[in-house]
């Protein structure tokens, strides 16, 4: 099992990476890799929070 605080830093860590990548390379290929890593975190972050809402709303 993941350690939680590495498991909530991973999709911020997704989104850093991905921008790097595409300020970094030149290459499109790079670049499309980097933008799709962003989008992965983005849409983890997303689902995330989306759950968590739903979770405490079932709960109260």
């Amino acid at each position: 099992m993941i350690p939680k605080p590495i498991y909530e830093a991973m999709p911020a860590i997704y989104v850093a990476g991905g921008i790097s990548i595409m300020a970094a390379t030149g290459n499109a290929l790079l670049f499309a890799s980097g933008a799709a890593l962003s989008i992965i975190g983005m849409v983890l972050m997303n689902r995330r929070r989306n759950y968590r809402l739903m979770r405490q709303r079932r709960v109260h």
